[in-house]
């Protein structure tokens, strides 16, 4: 317990002490040419600019050879978790984590070409 109180910090406070990009952030920031696994991206158009800049950036630099950008409109939630969202994230899930033979083989790459 002592050592859990001793990692918590107030929510604000690291924003707060690192108003610019530095050290601190590029410590939490991940290393994409690591990522090997297949991943699955998805932005929308209708949200904060962050917030798709970071998926397509993350896309272009993943290392994956196996890799989907999807990208929606209007806000995150009315795509991504509602059932068109969660049917294309358990088809992906289901093929590379179970193995089942859901015609993922056959999903069509984003339009976004990476420089790979």
């Amino acid at each position: 317990m002592e050592e859990l109180a001793r990692s918590r910090e107030e929510i604000g406070d690291p924003i707060l002490a690192h108003p610019l990009d530095d050290q601190y952030y590029r410590d939490r920031s991940p290393d994409w040419s690591k990522l090997s696994v297949p991943l699955l991206s998805t932005a929308n158009w209708g949200g904060q600019g962050l917030h798709a800049r970071g998926n397509f950036e993350g896309f272009v630099r993943a290392a994956s050879k196996q890799k989907w950008l999807e990208v929606h409109g209007i806000e995150h939630w009315t795509h991504f978790y509602t059932d068109y969202g969660r049917n294309l994230q358990k088809r992906f899930m289901d093929y590379f984590l179970k193995g089942v033979d859901n015609g993922w083989s056959k999903q069509p790459l984003s339009n976004c070409r990476s420089a790979t």
